[in-house]
């Protein structure tokens, strides 16, 4: 081999090894950037605030993932989580068949009906979140109908 070929071959192998180098920094740079939730639905349901239905196995922000899993109870749960610009929703259907949910919202109140009906052997979650682009403030309200009369949260949390 001649040393003009020698050092052709050598810079070829140093610049290959640069360029993949290159690439698995960025490959690894975009896994931690990552969504941490995967968006099943979105809707903007007044100005500002956006309603999403997330697909609860995608979820990686663990504090909420392990207050999720934990719900063996049949009911509807709210989470007040962190930011204070977000609120997740959660129908934990064990027992029950959650259809029609709907989410209105009016100026700070948002109204969210729902049917249920008794259905044994149903196991079914489904998470929403709402974010706002402002920090939720003591005005905003929710209301809870099902099968049209008003209720409560089986559980609020807070952090």
């Amino acid at each position: 081999m001649t040393f003009k070929r020698k050092m052709l071959n050598s810079s070829l192998f140093i610049l290959t090894t640069i360029t993949l180098a290159a690439c698995n920094t960025e490959n690894i740079s975009t896994k931690k950037a990552t969504v941490n939730k995967a968006v099943i639905s979105s809707n903007e349901i007044q100005k500002g605030f956006t309603l999403e239905e997330l697909d609860i196995e995608k979820i990686n922000e663990s504090d909420l993932k392990q207050k999720i899993n934990m719900q063996n109870d049949n009911g509807v749960y709210l989470y007040d989580y962190k930011s204070k610009k977000e609120i997740y929703i959660l129908f934990n259907g064990v027992g029950t068949n959650y259809s029609n949910i709907k989410f209105k919202m009016n100026g700070q109140k948002l109204a969210i009906s729902y049917r249920s009906t008794v259905d044994k052997g149903m196991n079914i979650q489904s998470l929403f979140e709402l974010k706002s682009t402002k920090q939720f403030d003591g005005n905003f309200t929710i209301i809870l109908k099902n099968n049209d009369k008003e209720t409560a949260f089986a559980n609020i949390y807070t952090q």
